[in-house]
């Protein structure tokens, strides 16, 4: 099977004005593998690209992960269906915003 490019990113959408509307938006991390899964953990936020679970934090408050570490590997990249997922809210989001 040959191996498609990695293209898809996580943004960190932010409202500048604090009314509540996204209009700031900043790629977190890119050249990824179908991003899913997010979850607040840590000072971070972990996620499934397969074949991968990873972990990704911004340590120099620019909105953008200079910190990326691979906890699994393995999962199968054929298809998005057998990748981990998780849900996340927008309370959980919230409160990983205040962590930072």
């Amino acid at each position: 099977m040959e191996r498609k490019a990695r293209r898809a990113s996580v943004r960190f959408l932010e409202s500048t004005k604090g009314d509540g509307h996204y209009d700031k938006s900043t790629v977190f991390l890119d050249h990824l593998n179908f991003p899913n899964g997010l979850l607040p953990w840590g000072k971070g936020l972990s996620f499934s690209a397969p074949p991968d679970i990873l972990y990704a934090e911004d340590t120099n408050a620019t909105a953008i992960a200079n910190v990326v570490r691979k906890l699994f590997t393995g999962f199968n990249e054929a298809t998005s269906n057998t990748a981990p997922t998780a849900s996340i809210t927008a309370g959980q989001l919230a409160l990983w915003r205040q962590r930072r």
